[in-house]
């Protein structure tokens, strides 16, 4: 009698919840399929900004060099001597101070 009706209740409870699960199961399972998909078009998208972005900072880097450089009539030598890694431009941690005999010079490593 009733231990027959509470066993039917409990296979349905349990049937219940193997297809809620199923149902999580699939849920979970496209949106993992989802993140990889966004992540893959994340990182073609971080690729193409890196690519256009090299080519930028290369194509500025010619043109720099291209530039005539104002006010380098004096030796190197002068300066090597006068090169103080001690000193830091405020603002930038890794850049030093060469100090030169017309005016400090701060260069980015």
């Amino acid at each position: 009698g009733k231990c027959k009706a509470w066993a039917v209740e409990l296979q349905e409870v349990g049937k219940a919840a193997d297809q809620k699960q199923a149902a999580l199961r699939a849920d979970i399972d496209e949106l993992w399929r989802q993140l990889k998909a966004d992540r893959q078009q994340g990182q073609v998208k971080y690729q193409e900004v890196s690519n256009a972005l090299d080519g930028h900072v290369q194509s500025l880097m010619q043109k720099i060099a291209q530039l005539p450089a104002p006010g380098c009539d004096m030796a190197i030598e002068e300066d090597v001597g006068e090169f103080d890694p001690t000193l830091r431009n405020p603002g930038q941690e890794s850049a030093f101070v060469v100090r030169s005999r017309s005016s400090p010079t701060f260069v980015a490593p």
